[in-house]
Protein backbone atom coordinates (compact mmCIF):
# COMPACT_ATOMS: atom_id res chain seq x y z
CA UNK A 1 0.00 0.00 0.00
CA UNK A 2 2.77 2.59 0.89
CA UNK A 3 4.67 1.69 -2.40
CA UNK A 4 1.31 2.24 -4.37
CA UNK A 5 0.90 5.59 -2.60
CA UNK A 6 4.18 6.55 -3.56
CA UNK A 7 3.96 5.71 -7.07
CA UNK A 8 0.76 8.03 -7.06
CA UNK A 9 2.37 10.95 -5.38
CA UNK A 10 5.29 10.82 -8.04
CA UNK A 11 3.03 10.52 -10.95
CA UNK A 12 1.15 13.43 -9.55
CA UNK A 13 4.59 15.98 -9.30
CA UNK A 14 5.77 14.53 -12.49
CA UNK A 15 2.23 15.56 -14.51
CA UNK A 16 3.41 19.48 -14.39
CA UNK A 17 5.97 21.55 -14.38
CA UNK A 18 8.81 20.53 -11.99
CA UNK A 19 9.46 22.80 -8.67
CA UNK A 20 6.75 25.55 -10.30
CA UNK A 21 6.54 27.88 -7.52
CA UNK A 22 2.19 28.69 -6.49
CA UNK A 23 2.74 30.87 -3.63
CA UNK A 24 5.09 31.65 -1.11
CA UNK A 25 4.83 32.65 2.62
CA UNK A 26 5.92 36.28 3.73
CA UNK A 27 5.32 35.56 7.28
CA UNK A 28 3.85 32.26 8.73
CA UNK A 29 3.65 28.64 8.47
CA UNK A 30 2.41 26.26 5.74
CA UNK A 31 0.16 23.93 8.24
CA UNK A 32 -1.24 21.95 5.72
CA UNK A 33 -2.15 22.20 1.41
CA UNK A 34 -4.09 20.39 -0.86
CA UNK A 35 -5.18 19.84 -4.73
CA UNK A 36 -8.99 19.61 -6.31
CA UNK A 37 -9.43 16.28 -7.82
CA UNK A 38 -9.20 18.38 -11.43
CA UNK A 39 -5.81 19.60 -10.40
CA UNK A 40 -7.24 23.54 -11.03
CA UNK A 41 -7.04 24.50 -8.04
CA UNK A 42 -5.25 24.23 -4.94
CA UNK A 43 -5.41 25.77 -1.15
CA UNK A 44 -3.08 26.19 1.41
CA UNK A 45 -3.79 26.92 5.47
CA UNK A 46 -1.29 29.20 6.83
CA UNK A 47 -0.42 30.45 10.41
CA UNK A 48 0.31 34.07 10.33
CA UNK A 49 3.37 35.71 12.52
CA UNK A 50 0.23 36.93 14.42
CA UNK A 51 -1.11 33.32 15.02
CA UNK A 52 -3.98 33.70 13.24
CA UNK A 53 -5.16 30.92 10.79
CA UNK A 54 -5.71 31.93 6.93
CA UNK A 55 -6.78 29.37 4.57
CA UNK A 56 -5.19 30.87 0.90
CA UNK A 57 -7.02 29.37 -2.08
CA UNK A 58 -5.33 29.78 -5.75
CA UNK A 59 -3.25 31.90 -4.24
CA UNK A 60 -6.27 34.28 -2.43
CA UNK A 61 -6.24 34.98 1.05
CA UNK A 62 -9.43 34.61 3.06
CA UNK A 63 -10.39 36.19 6.19
CA UNK A 64 -8.24 35.32 9.34
CA UNK A 65 -9.68 33.27 12.24
CA UNK A 66 -8.25 31.38 15.48
CA UNK A 67 -7.99 28.02 13.95
CA UNK A 68 -9.07 26.11 10.64
CA UNK A 69 -9.20 22.37 9.80
CA UNK A 70 -10.82 20.06 7.71
CA UNK A 71 -10.31 22.29 4.32
CA UNK A 72 -12.17 19.65 1.41
CA UNK A 73 -12.83 20.61 -2.54
CA UNK A 74 -16.49 19.98 -3.52
CA UNK A 75 -16.39 16.68 -6.33
CA UNK A 76 -16.37 19.43 -9.12
CA UNK A 77 -13.96 21.57 -7.89
CA UNK A 78 -15.67 24.61 -7.69
CA UNK A 79 -15.95 25.11 -4.33
CA UNK A 80 -13.59 24.97 -0.82
CA UNK A 81 -15.39 24.01 2.59
CA UNK A 82 -13.61 24.30 6.18
CA UNK A 83 -14.19 24.59 9.77
CA UNK A 84 -13.63 27.37 11.07
CA UNK A 85 -12.99 28.75 14.55
CA UNK A 86 -13.33 31.56 16.89
CA UNK A 87 -11.85 32.21 20.37
CA UNK A 88 -9.67 29.79 22.58
CA UNK A 89 -10.64 27.01 24.65
CA UNK A 90 -13.64 27.81 26.76
CA UNK A 91 -14.63 30.55 24.76
CA UNK A 92 -14.35 28.94 21.48
CA UNK A 93 -17.14 29.09 18.74
CA UNK A 94 -17.03 26.85 15.37
CA UNK A 95 -18.41 27.33 11.87
CA UNK A 96 -18.20 26.01 8.41
CA UNK A 97 -17.06 27.81 5.96
CA UNK A 98 -17.79 27.49 2.21
CA UNK A 99 -15.97 29.76 -0.60
CA UNK A 100 -15.20 31.99 2.52
CA UNK A 101 -18.79 32.47 3.45
CA UNK A 102 -19.39 31.14 7.33
CA UNK A 103 -22.52 29.45 8.51
CA UNK A 104 -24.01 29.57 11.82
CA UNK A 105 -21.88 29.43 14.77
CA UNK A 106 -21.78 26.52 17.12
CA UNK A 107 -20.02 25.33 20.53
CA UNK A 108 -18.70 22.55 18.08
CA UNK A 109 -18.82 21.49 14.74
CA UNK A 110 -17.83 18.51 12.61
CA UNK A 111 -17.61 17.91 8.89
CA UNK A 112 -17.88 19.33 6.30
CA UNK A 113 -18.14 17.14 3.56
CA UNK A 114 -19.88 17.65 -0.25
CA UNK A 115 -22.80 14.99 -1.57
CA UNK A 116 -22.97 14.11 -5.27
CA UNK A 117 -25.99 16.26 -6.17
CA UNK A 118 -24.39 19.64 -5.60
CA UNK A 119 -24.93 19.71 -1.11
CA UNK A 120 -22.23 20.66 1.52
CA UNK A 121 -23.22 19.07 5.42
CA UNK A 122 -21.77 18.80 8.95
CA UNK A 123 -22.81 18.81 12.27
CA UNK A 124 -23.01 21.31 14.40
CA UNK A 125 -23.36 21.24 18.13
CA UNK A 126 -24.90 23.72 20.46
CA UNK A 127 -25.00 22.57 24.20
CA UNK A 128 -26.33 18.71 24.54
CA UNK A 129 -28.03 19.13 20.91
CA UNK A 130 -26.64 18.09 17.59
CA UNK A 131 -27.57 19.30 14.33
CA UNK A 132 -27.61 18.22 10.84
CA UNK A 133 -27.19 21.23 8.38
CA UNK A 134 -27.02 20.67 4.18
CA UNK A 135 -27.38 23.72 2.02
CA UNK A 136 -26.95 23.49 -1.45
CA UNK A 137 -23.57 24.78 -3.05
CA UNK A 138 -25.20 26.30 -6.51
Amino acid sequence: MRRLMLVALVSLACAGPKGQVIYEVADGDVLTAGLSRDLAHWYAVVKTADGKIVVVTDGNPGKTYDGISEPVFSPDSKHLACRVKTGLRINERWAASLDGKVGPWYDAAWGPCFTPDGKVGYIGRKGKKLYLVAESVS
